[in-house]
Parts: structure tokens; C-alpha cells; sequence
């Protein structure tokens, strides 16, 4: 299982000891060292908890609602806390717009999670209400904080001498057929802000993104998976938003999680994952929501390279390319273009706040190898590895 809350605490204070270190001795030896989550990705938003939750109470079978609103905001998502005494599947919680239509249900089972996110629902206000069919329910629904969205700086990882992605819709149809499989994740941090991340199928209902997107399982119950994002200034369809039913499997020094998904929207080929080690000038294209932007691909100037004299990857399971990203771009699939297939997984740029690069150099944006996760999922999930159809 992911980690609960108890082991992120321990994992945080581990990073804390190992950033030291690398502090120490990664300079000496020119490798990045761990960089803030808030450097790699796109901020969109933030919690806001409440000091005065807002109860909805039921007594046996019953039916209650509540109206929730949120100043200065476009775009709300709510958390429930939920207590008393119930029984799973006989009780259920939906949120209703301002125009009365119901956008988002939950209908409680065994196993479920007591506290949880909405959807996002559009506008500032949801009325949310709550059903029970047992007398013996006695239910409180807190509404203890609510997620909305702010404007936010995006780091940039362009390198000279523009920004030179392209709209999907504007590029090939094979192209835009290998983008069918790559999503928007948006989830809420456990550090309460809000994040953006990319990530693509490699199976009907496995998707692949970076380890440093969601890395915790509060994290990672709240992401939602746009699927179709392809056309600026729109929202992602409801039918085509998914979210992850489980995790699989994840590697931090590799810097990959899978997940399996509650549902797939019809209609699109998983990526399929080589071993091939791209060589210095490699033509390579990546396909990604950069900024948590409509998708974009990044094809012009985009290649591997070699490293400067003197810098390193930041392990010997990364190499160095030159495609443009932002923030949010984390957890593209680096493509082969002249195969489709993904041989890297991109997952940061070079700090050049720890370490400046060398005069003249271009801004170094690092994927790492998928011949080194491929191994790593053979030998720890051969399972995965059948289903995923790698050998």
C-alpha cells in the first residue's frame, strides 16, 4: 500500500537527512540534489481549512442539504470529514450546482475512506446533501475545508531560444493519436497547495507519472485525471475526468509511481514502454500539460544531449535533453518519434539555483531511462510487467 500519513512523517524527516547529504556531497560531485516539489511543479491552488466546520447532522432515514460558499474563486473542491454510527452502502453524499443539477456523487462502501475530496465543481457555491436508508444511522458530514484555485508563478524548463511547444490539435494525426493517452493529474499536497502533473497509459487502465507528483495516499485519492484536454481556454468533459482506484507501484530513486484507474474513457492506445538508451542529438518528442495547460508537444529542438564538461545527470538512470517543459510537465513520457515509443520519463530540470550551469550552456532538463524502470518492474511486479507487456 501507499504510505499513510505515519510514514510520510517518516519519510519527510529521511529527506531531510538526505538532502544534507547530497548537500554535502552532491555538489562536489555535480549531481542535482533533491529540489523542492514547488520548483518541479505548477502550483494552481491552495486548501483553506475552516476554524468552523459546517455540520450536515442525519438521524436514521433521512435526507439533509447544505449550502456551501466560497468567496473569490472560480472553482471549488470540497473535503468531507465524516463520524457517527453507519453502515457502508446506506448512505450517500452528493453536491448539486447553483442550477440544482447533481455533478458529483459518492455512495459509501466497505473499505471507503471516512474522509475525502470532491470533483471540482465549477462556481463558487455547491449545495451538498446527504441521504441515509438505515434508522440507525446517526451521520456527521463536516465540511471542514475547501480547495480553490490561485494564479501561480510555473517554473519554466525552455530552452534557447523560445518557448516552442505546440498545440496538440495542430500537430499530426499520429501524434495527436499517441496524446490520447496522456492526462492532466491535478491533486491537492499534502503541504496544502494545489499541484499539476502529467501522465499516460501503459496499459488499458495503468497509468505512469513521477513519484514526486502524488507520493502519499491522501495525495493521491485526490487527483483527478483529465483525459481529452487538448483545446486551450476549455474545461476537461466530466465523462472524460477519471481518478486512480489503486496504487501499484513506486520507486523514488527512479522516480515513477503506477496507478490503476477506476475507468478509462474508450477510444485510445496505451504508450508502449522500450529499452532503448537515446544517444547524444536523438530526435525525441514529449507529450505533456505543461503549466496544467491544454496538451502541448514539444518536438522542435527537442533531443537528447550530451552532458558538459564537468555536470552530471543526477544519477546514472537520468539523461540530459534539451524539450521544452513547465511546471506540471513532470511525469511526460519522453517518445521515440520515428517508434512512439516512450524511452524516458521526464521528471525535472537542472537547479540552477544549486548549481549554476556553465557559461553558454542551455537549460538541461532530465528524464530517466525507462530501460531502468522496465527492469525495476520485471523483477518487483512481474505481474505488472505481463499485464504492461514488456518481457
Amino acid at each position: 500500500m501507499k504510505r499513510n500519513n505515519k510514514q510520510k512523517f517518516t519519510r519527510l524527516f529521511s529527506i531531510l537527512i538526505v538532502t544534507l547529504a547530497l548537500m554535502l556531497t552532491g555538489m562536489a560531485q555535480n549531481t542535482l540534489t533533491v529540489v523542492e516539489r514547488s520548483k518541479a511543479l505548477a502550483v494552481f491552488g491552495k486548501v483553506i481549512w475552516r476554524n468552523q466546520p459546517e455540520p450536515i447532522t442525519i438521524d436514521g432515514i433521512d435526507q439533509t442539504s447544505r449550502l456551501i460558499t466560497q468567496t473569490d474563486t472560480n472553482t471549488i473542491r470540497l473535503h468531507f470529514n465524516v463520524t457517527g454510527t453507519f453502515l457502508p452502502g446506506t448512505w450517500a453524499l452528493r453536491i448539486l450546482n447553483t442550477a440544482n443539477n447533481v455533478v458529483w456523487s459518492y455512495q459509501s462502501e466497505i473499505g471507503d475512506k471516512t474522509q475525502f475530496w470532491s470533483t471540482e465543481i465549477v462556481g463558487n457555491q455547491a449545495k451538498v446533501e446527504v441521504l441515509s436508508t438505515r434508522r440507525e444511522n446517526k451521520i456527521t458530514v463536516l465540511v471542514d475545508a475547501v480547495a480553490v484555485t490561485t494564479a501561480s508563478s510555473i517554473p519554466q524548463s525552455t530552452t534557447p531560444p523560445r518557448d516552442q511547444m505546440i498545440e496538440i490539435n495542430n500537430e499530426i494525426v499520429q501524434r495527436r493519436d499517441w496524446g490520447k493517452s496522456v492526462a492532466r493529474l491535478r491533486f491537492i499536497g499534502d503541504d496544502g497547495k494545489l499541484y499539476f502533473c502529467s501522465g499516460f497509459l501503459i496499459s488499458a487502465n495503468l497509468l505512469m507519472t513521477n513519484e514526486h507528483c502524488p507520493d502519499s495516499e491522501n495525495e493521491w485519492r485526490s487527483t483527478l485525471v483529465d483525459f481529452d484536454f487538448d483545446v486551450p481556454n476549455t474545461r476537461p468533459r466530466p465523462e472524460n475526468v477519471s481518478q486512480f482506484k489503486d496504487f501499484v507501484l513506486s520507486h523514488r530513486p527512479l522516480d515513477f509511481s503506477i496507478f490503476r484507474l477506476k475507468f478509462t474513457p474508450p477510444g485510445r492506445v496505451p504508450l508502449v514502454l522500450d529499452t532503448s538508451v537515446p544517444s547524444p542529438n536523438k530526435d525525441l518528442l514529449l507529450i505533456q500539460h505543461p503549466g496544467g495547460k491544454s496538451k502541448r508537444i514539444s518536438v522542435i529542438d527537442c533531443k537528447a544531449v550530451a552532458p558538459p564538461q564537468g555536470l552530471s545527470p543526477r544519477s546514472a538512470s537520468d539523461f540530459f535533453h534539451l524539450c521544452d517543459t513547465e511546471g506540471g510537465s513532470s511525469g511526460s513520457g519522453v517518445i521515440d518519434p520515428a517508434t512512439g515509443k516512450v524511452v524516458g520519463l521526464h521528471h525535472l530540470g537542472w537547479d540552477t539555483e544549486q548549481m549554476p550551469l556553465p557559461p553558454d550552456s542551455h537549460q538541461l532538463n532530465q528524464a530517466v531511462l525507462m530501460r531502468d524502470i522496465i527492469n525495476f518492474i520485471k523483477t518487483n511486479r512481474p505481474d505488472i510487467a505481463a499485464e504492461i507487456g514488456i518481457q
